[in-house]
């Protein structure tokens, strides 16, 4: 008897990957001859080269200190076009799964120069799922959370309209002005 899956390919469920922490200079060493005017164009050509995928755009977010101060390093969002297929971008899907259900305990990396890596992670901010398959999962999830806070809020104002609090509630104990003088 054949089974059969049912579930989409992994290819089509991630499309914007996570690197949670890049060199912002670790575009200007010369790898493999090739020079690079910038980071998001060091990550495309990476992506491409290795055979995973071809890149649309990179968000790049600063990491910063404690304090406020930009560090050497930030966060990377790369957005796909598409994932090329074959063994390396399977393997790379797959590891990425199973770290997300805690299967393995490590990360999917990307070797860009031996022994320099990136951790790779699918993206999970609603951004980057616009044309995933929980978009409207999402979608119904925030109308609840909205449903449920405005709720509260009502209540939070019906409570603090009838309560000591406010100041023109009529079961506010009145105090007399000026106080009275004792002898």
């Amino acid at each position: 008897m054949m089974t059969t899956n049912n579930n989409p390919p992994l290819s089509t469920t991630i499309q914007s990957i996570y690197i949670p922490r890049i060199h912002n200079q670790c575009y200007k060493a010369d790898i493999g001859g090739h020079k690079f005017e910038n980071l998001e164009q060091f990550i495309k050509y990476t992506f491409k080269h290795l055979d995973i995928a071809t890149v649309n755009y990179v968000d790049l977010v600063p990491l910063l200190t404690r304090g406020g101060q930009p560090t050497a390093f930030s966060q990377a969002f790369v957005h796909l076009k598409e994932w090329i297929p074959g063994a390396t971008s399977e393997g790379l899907l797959q590891r990425m799964k199973k770290f997300e259900d805690n299967t393995i305990e490590n990360p999917a990396r990307l070797v860009y120069d031996d022994p320099h890596y990136w951790i790779l992670k699918p993206n999970k901010s609603i951004v980057a799922n616009i044309n995933g398959n929980n978009y409207a999962a999402h979608i119904t999830l925030l109308q609840k959370q909205v449903t449920n806070l405005t709720a509260e809020i009502q209540q939070y104002q019906t409570n603090y309209s009838e309560t000591d609090m406010n100041p023109h509630s009529s079961k506010r104990r009145r105090k007399s002005w000026p106080p009275a003088l004792t002898q």
